[in-house]
């Protein structure tokens, strides 16, 4: 019973984990896109 436990909470350790990293890749890339966006911005402002 305990090993089975400790498997369990391995497991949802390690899905918290990918979670998280996939939330931070999530935000790089949004923050990427708004950076992008703003930068066409200026150039289309430039012209």
């Amino acid at each position: 019973m305990a090993r089975q436990n400790n498997d369990a909470q391995q497991s949802i350790v390690g899905n918290t984990q990918k979670c998280q990293a996939d939330m931070i890749s999530n935000k790089k890339a949004k923050a990427f896109a708004f950076a992008l966006r703003d930068s066409v911005a200026i150039v289309n402002n430039l012209q």
